[in-house]
């Protein structure tokens, strides 16, 4: 599990903007979706082509924080990041960021079909959750996904950010969640990053500008008042 130390400057700055930065105000639970992001095997088994070390390691808090948000009345949605036929229109990410082999591997990984695009095992999924297939790091970019359009239609207004990788698709999806005007909050023991550096200093961007942080914990006493926190 990550070691959060969230950046003092981020601190700093949240006080002198008058909000604390540990103060989580309750969450309307009927109005609350929780974004499960990427969880797929590629990242999260053990020896996937794209694994993060301790993404198995949120797995816990991610189903703690699903039952939660089900029995309270929210949605949860399990977003995979489906990249089959997206070379072309990611040419220049495929291009300047990784090699020919790097880049094939990628998209094989996380394509229908092949055992990584599968959601990790040990998900507790139910069958009343939503399901969202993105093509970008963002459900919310344009074309990426319905998301935005299913959130809206069953009165969404907050949504919870967790899974991998935090700094990539987490971060691209919460900062868009907030410019679409929706409560953003980003859970800061259930993303999942390549260090704690790299971790650390996402919860600091979202604490200064585009979300709630908070830990799992914290999330659950906000949106169940206390009463499902488990022992």
């Amino acid at each position: 599990m990550h070691h959060i130390a969230i950046p003092k400057y981020a601190l700093d700055l949240v006080r002198e903007r008058g909000r604390p930065a540990g103060d989580l105000s309750r969450i309307e639970a009927t109005q609350t979706a929780l974004l499960v992001v990427d969880m797929q095997n590629a990242f999260v088994s053990p020896g996937g082509p794209l694994a993060i070390a301790c993404a198995h390691e949120i797995v816990e808090p991610i189903n703690r924080l699903a039952r939660c948000v089900r029995d309270q009345g929210g949605k949860v949605c399990w977003i995979q990041t489906n990249l089959c036929h997206e070379r072309e229109s990611w040419s220049v990410f495929f291009s300047n960021r990784l090699n020919a082999a790097a880049g094939a591997s990628m998209i094989a990984s996380l394509s229908p079909g092949d055992p990584g695009f599968e959601l990790f095992h040990a998900l507790q999924v139910d069958e009343t959750d939503l399901r969202c297939l993105k093509t970008r790091f963002s459900p919310f970019v344009s074309g990426s996904s319905n998301l935005n359009s299913e959130l809206k239609a069953r009165s969404i207004s907050t949504v919870i950010v967790a899974g991998t990788v935090s700094n990539t698709c987490c971060e691209s999806t919460a900062r868009d969640a907030m410019m679409l005007n929706y409560r953003t909050i980003f859970v800061s023991d259930a993303n999942a990053a390549r260090s704690d550096e790299e971790h650390n200093a996402t919860l600091g961007n979202m604490l200064q500008t585009f979300a709630e942080v908070a830990s799992t914990v914290e999330v659950l006493r906000s949106l169940a008042d206390g009463r499902l926190i488990p022992r």
